[in-house]
């Protein structure tokens, strides 16, 4: 019967409901989004870069697709990986490689109620080298015990 609702609420996705002709209602578009993200481990260190993992939320179903790409500051492509959602309505990328001092994360997918993205800058703390400098240069000093 058209126009007529079916029961069904699905817990955690983007549908209130189906009508009995199988059309879906959404009840809001669909998000992909990253948490503010500061990369402070590096999960394999003889690894060329950093290793990290990166989890992206979504309103997406289980198992629609999230599409992640890795990016330099300059735009440059570096890597592109794709995951389906879990049942937490996440889309989890283990062991991706970014590069320091910063790196740019785009996140996009696309399900039956639409499509969403995401992009942020990250800093990439771990992995970074470090140096110590003093200015002025110090050419000398005392110690006195």
């Amino acid at each position: 019967m058209r126009g007529r609702l079916c029961p069904g609420i699905l817990a955690g996705s983007a549908l209130l409901g189906a009508g009995c002709d199988g059309v879906a209602l959404c009840r809001s578009p669909v998000f992909v989004a990253f948490a503010p993200t500061q990369i402070t481990t590096d999960l394999d260190s003889f690894a060329p870069g950093v290793q990290t993992d990166v989890r992206v939320r979504t309103s997406l179903w289980i198992g629609d697709v999230v599409t992640l790409e890795v990016l330099d500051t300059d735009g440059t492509p570096l890597s592109t990986v794709s995951r389906g959602v879990d049942a937490q309505s996440e889309a989890v990328f283990d062991d991706v490689t970014v590069p320091t001092p910063r790196v740019v994360l785009r996140a996009s997918g696309r399900g039956i109620c639409g499509e969403g993205h995401d992009e942020i800058t990250a800093d990439v703390a771990a992995g970074a080298q470090c140096a110590l400098a003093l200015d002025p240069a110090v050419t000398s000093y005392v110690v006195s015990l």
